[in-house]
Order: structure tokens, then sequence, then C-alpha cells
């Protein structure tokens, strides 16, 4: 992984120095800077053992009663905790029919909190 960025980075520099003057070299810099940084992000969460289902779990723990989403069409607003306890129904009921990791899961809903509550629960 550390090789591929370092690659990256070099095909990026050298880009640059070929096209001194381009009117996107500003845009272009910024993009290959923000795709460095999550290469590495990604790496370092892998590294560590984290997933979707753990960092949710971590945010729930210190943001509680923040609110998470709003709803754009609706304007409702949902706290951490409330998609927390929708999610944690999804997975329980997934349980229930012996849905296993690994196993495909279809989700069919509008965009909604409840689409983002179940595709936590799905992860979990």
């Amino acid at each position: 992984m550390m090789l591929e960025i370092i690659l990256f980075a070099l095909t990026v520099f050298t880009a640059i120095v070929v096209a001194k003057r381009s009117p996107t070299l500003k845009r272009d810099i910024n993009a290959a800077r923000m795709l460095v940084t999550m290469k590495m992000m990604y790496a370092w969460y892998t590294w560590r053992g984290f997933n979707i289902p753990v960092l949710w779990e971590k945010t729930v723990e210190k943001y509680p009663g923040k609110t998470a989403l709003i709803e754009a069409h609706t304007g409702r607003t949902f706290m951490f905790s409330e998609i927390d306890e929708v999610s944690n129904k999804t997975a329980w009921v997934l349980k229930k029919f012996d849905v296993k990791p690994g196993s495909v899961v279809a989700i069919m809903m509008p965009n909604s909190m409840e689409y983002v509550a179940s595709w936590l629960g799905a992860g979990a």
C-alpha cells in the first residue's frame, strides 16, 4: 500500500513538472492530495482493525444526543442514538432470520433515515 502511495505521488509530481502552466493545476494538486490522504487513512484504519460498524459505534458513544442526519425533503432530524436504535433492531431481525456475515442482503427503500439505519444494521 505504501509503495502504491509513493508511486502515485511521484506520478503526480512528474505531471506537475511537465504541465507547469496548466489551468487546472491547483485543482489537480488538491485532488491528488485528497486521494493520497484517503488511501493513507484507509491503510491506517485497516491496520487497526476498524470497519464501518466499529467506527459507527464509537461515534454513537461519543455523540449520542447530537444530530446525525437531516432529511432534506422532510426536514426531519435524527440523533445518532435514534439511528443506532433502528440499526440495532435491523441487525437483530437479520440475525433472527439466520443472516450471517458474508451473506448478501438487498435493501430496497427510498432515501431516508430508515435506509441508513438498515444499511448500518445489515453491516453489523
